[in-house]
């Protein structure tokens, strides 16, 4: 089942329901396709089929979101793979928060770590007070490392995770961040949205909408992303 499903093009949904259903009821076969994941991760492989796997882990509780984790440091950013993994761990960031916190500090590639911050937006929703502190915490401490790079690329992530986990002073940092930018480049228009953001917009709306979704619905929405 796990080569069906690895040797599609396109999303199979039946043998994909098939192998949640049986992984969630069998330490066994949850092992086996865990297992079996992390090795094509780390390998590199068909990245369609990977992804309708990276779903299926998805499904399997924390155990599965910290076999998708690596994922992050393979992939390049935009493609189908990048995507599905993007897309599960934003919906199971909580059951692997402490994994997720600590990988990006240990990463040093930017396209991983913005796969990683946008996680975050997934736990900070819904989330407690315990859990806001914690990320504020987090973004904070960001703030600081991500200002010190060269250029300081990523501080509009952190800003935007200290606003949405009730941080302060978020417009007084954007202002600061402005000073390594030029007008309308990448950055300059990144803190745009932190802007928009704090004087509020929604950029949430749609991390709302993907914690609501199914597996199923994530496998569509990237077939059509794909057009698969």
């Amino acid at each position: 089942m796990i080569d069906a499903i690895y040797g599609s093009s396109r999303p199979p949904y039946p043998e994909m329901e098939q192998l949640i259903i049986l992984s969630k009821g069998d330490s066994a076969a949850r092992n086996a396709v865990l297992g079996g994941l992390r090795g094509l991760i780390k390998d590199g492989g068909d990245e369609a089929g990977l992804s309708w796997l990276v779903l299926v882990a998805g499904e399997l509780g924390r155990e599965g979101a910290l076999t998708i984790l690596p994922a992050v440091h393979y992939e390049e950013e935009g493609d189908i793979l990048c995507e599905a993994v993007s897309a599960t761990l934003k919906r199971r960031a909580g059951d692997a928060l402490h994994e997720i916190l600590r990988e990006v500090h240990l990463s040093q590639r930017a396209d991983a770590r913005t796969i990683l911050y946008e996680a975050l937006d997934g736990a900070v929703v819904g989330a407690d007070e315990p859990t806001r502190e914690r990320l504020r915490l987090f973004a904070m401490e960001r703030c600081e490392i991500e200002k010190r790079e060269n250029p300081p690329e990523l501080i509009h992530e952190p800003l935007m995770l200290l606003h949405y986990a009730g941080g302060k002073d978020v417009l007084a940092r954007v202002k600061e961040a402005r000073a390594s930018c030029r007008r309308g480049d990448l950055l300059d228009r990144n803190l745009n949205d932190v802007d928009a953001v704090v004087r509020g917009e929604d950029f949430l709306e749609g991390t709302r909408q993907m914690l609501a979704w199914s597996w199923r619905d994530v496998a569509e929405n990237l077939g059509k992303l794909f057009d698969l």
